[in-house]
């Protein structure tokens, strides 16, 4: 059976509340750098040149716009991330493939507490790494669950279990 993890409604949501926030600071800055009298008065040198925060106020909408754009694109962009743990291997975004066979270790220490996990695998000779985070990604403990179930990885509480039977023996 195929286990996947999708986008997360976190990494969605931050997105989608940065786009109305960047387009609201841009609206305020080009109201006061172009439209607003009286604070371009008071922002204009007596030589007529304008002081840096006049300037920042009619160029900084155009980086903030730019900003909302890229958010909107991105927010729409992570319903389309997916992990699918299946019989072939852990695929991600339905491009790269790793196989059970090159899983080195899972670093699981930090997934209760912080919400990411580290797959160490083997791609040719060299040796590379893959951190899962569920702020990109819901769904990633039941893909944990998988992984380790496919690779046939020990959890870190066996060794302590084994361990503490051994003592009271």
């Amino acid at each position: 059976m195929a286990v996947e993890a999708v986008g997360s409604k976190f990494s969605r949501n931050n997105h989608y509340i940065l786009a109305p926030m960047c387009l609201a600071f841009a609206v305020w800055f080009a109201y006061d750098g172009w439209i607003n009298k009286t604070y371009q008065q008071e922002e204009t040198r007596e030589d007529g040149t304008p002081t840096a925060n006049l300037q920042f106020n009619r160029y900084a909408p155009i980086g903030l716009a730019a900003i909302a754009v890229y958010s909107l694109l991105a927010a729409a962009q992570v319903k389309n991330k997916r992990i699918t743990a299946d019989e072939n291997g852990l695929t991600i975004n339905g491009k790269a493939v790793i196989p059970y066979s090159s899983v080195t270790h899972i670093d699981k220490r930090f997934f209760e507490k912080e919400g990411h996990y580290t797959i160490g695998y083997k791609e040719g000779d060299a040796e590379q790494t893959l951190k899962l985070s569920d702020r990109k990604y819901d769904g990633l403990g039941l893909l944990l669950d998988e992984l380790i179930r496919r690779t046939g990885a020990a959890p870190a509480n066996a060794d302590a279990s084994q361990e503490d039977q051994t003592k009271t023996s």
